[in-house]
């Protein structure tokens, strides 16, 4: 700046064409005022950036060059130079002085209808004596670095406050970067950090294991759960979201890290809970079964035969695991009702009269009295209602058709009768397994259902029946 203030005249205008020339080409937008606050000088890049040419501007004074910046005429950093009140003062409060030159970043609102940050820097002019002619000050759009600039504070304030454990990872598995949570769940000092490898971090795991999932995250992200070591040797479970990026031209991992040992631990106390639960469910659905075989010993073990049968069936079937289950428990408990039927009729040796048949029959609706208000998972109660209803309506106690039987009800039907009929009874030998074979086959369709009985032949093809009923064909 001392060869511009060097080429300065008293009155504010320079004495030669180069050095006017060479203002004009400056690259940063630049402008020179006299000391009467009169544009001397308006260079093309100012009038690109501002969209205001030079013959519009020259010569022209009143804050005339805030204009195209602030929408108003008002002082602008150059004023600094000559006018020392407060009051230009107070439009720049945070400036910097470098020397002779005053120095300023900030926000202008109407640049070209757009708000844009702007590093601005201001020098006098003088003449040979020393005294100000005027003022220069050249304008840099630094919009784009502030914002980045921004971004990066944000990113840096992110990055290190968030409770969650962040790491920067090569695709080879190198620690390039680590936020403070990462410090401090691990017990590492950065420098100690960055010298390890993930695989360090998860040392009961194979290598090839931990580098498939650093090639998956890379593609396309993954996540998953491990458990990592401390530098102290302690474990901790942890939670891995962890994605390809790129970080400064080069492809990196992102991963963050979530300790979940207390979820974890929540999730065992609860599995234990659930599976205590389970165990004293299935002791009470044993000892009902057991106060109904109780009373009637010649069909003792009949109701888990039954349920057994029941759920190979539904295995055969592909049912899932959750209706296989209501299929075991509604199967153990199927003849629960018979508690209520007088113990001479259970026990009777021959064959019962039409109204002890009738007593008989209210067995499925009183089981599901007895059950219903038992807070099974699945409608228990219902499947033992219905495990005498018949595809054609033939059935009891509501007479339903087809479909409208749940499904576990129509698996519990064809086991019931193959187990009755393969087993013996007080009023008749066993009629054997070939028998109950055939009275299924000849009903398919009719009380029985099409799909239910085609899967019960195929493990009886499998001589599956014979080993779990332990009965052979008489």
């Amino acid at each position: 700046m001392d060869e511009e203030n060097k080429n300065a005249q008293s009155t504010g205008v320079f004495k030669d064409k180069l050095t006017e020339e060479i203002i004009d080409f400056l690259p940063d937008p630049t402008f020179v005022v006299d000391k009467d606050g009169r544009i001397t000088a308006w260079n093309k890049a100012i009038e690109e950036m501002t969209g205001m040419p030079a013959q519009q501007m020259l010569g022209k004074g009143n804050y005339q060059y805030a204009l195209p910046f602030f929408g108003e005429r008002r002082p602008m950093l150059v004023d600094l130079i000559m006018d020392k009140t407060d009051i230009v003062a107070g439009f720049y409060p945070n400036v910097m002085t470098e020397g002779k030159a005053k120095a300023h970043e900030g926000l202008v609102p109407a640049l070209k209808g757009k708000k844009v940050f702007i590093r601005c820097k201001a020098t006098p002019l003088l003449d040979k004596e020393g005294n100000i002619i005027g003022a220069i000050e050249s304008i840099r759009d630094i919009t784009e670095s502030k914002i980045s600039q921004e971004q990066m504070e944000r990113y840096n304030i992110l990055f290190n406050q968030t409770r969650d454990i962040v790491l920067y990872v090569m695709l080879d598995g190198k620690i390039v970067e680590a936020n403070q949570a990462a410090l401090d769940a691990y017990g590492y000092s950065k420098e100690e950090l960055l010298s390890l490898t993930v695989f360090d971090l998860r040392p009961k795991e194979t290598h090839p294991m931990a580098m498939a999932q650093l090639e998956k995250a890379n593609a396309s992200g993954t996540r998953f759960e491990t458990i990592h070591q401390r530098k102290d040797g302690s474990k901790f479970y942890v939670e891995v979201s962890s994605r390809g990026v790129d970080l400064n031209h080069q492809r990196v991992l992102l991963s963050t890290i979530r300790d979940i040992t207390e979820r974890k631990k929540a999730e065992q106390a609860l599995f234990q809970s659930i599976l205590e639960l389970k165990e004293t469910l299935e002791g009470t659905v044993h000892a009902l079964a057991t106060v109904t075989e109780k009373r009637d010993l010649y069909t003792a073990g009949h109701q888990k035969r039954v349920a057994d049968l029941a759920v190979i069936i539904g295995k055969e079937m592909g049912l899932d695991r959750e209706t296989l289950d209501n299929i075991k428990i509604a199967g153990i408990l199927h003849d629960i009702g018979k508690i209520n039927l007088p113990a001479e009729i259970l026990i009777k040796p021959a064959k019962l009269t039409d109204l002890e048949t009738a007593l008989v029959r209210t067995h499925s609706r009183s089981g599901y009295e007895i059950i219903k208000n038992i807070p099974f998972k699945s409608n228990i109660a219902s499947i033992i209602l219905q495990h005498h209803e018949r595809i054609d309506g033939s059935g009891y106690p509501d007479g339903l058709r087809g479909e409208e039987i749940l499904i576990e009800a129509r698996i519990l039907a064809v086991a019931d009768v193959i187990e009755a009929m393969a087993s013996h009874r007080p009023y008749r030998a066993s009629l054997g397994i070939h028998r109950a074979i055939a009275e299924i086959i000849g009903n398919r369709g009719v009380l029985y259902d099409c799909a239910v009985v085609d899967a019960c032949l195929a493990i009886y093809r499998q001589n599956i029946l014979n080993m779990l009923l332990q009965t052979n064909d008489e």
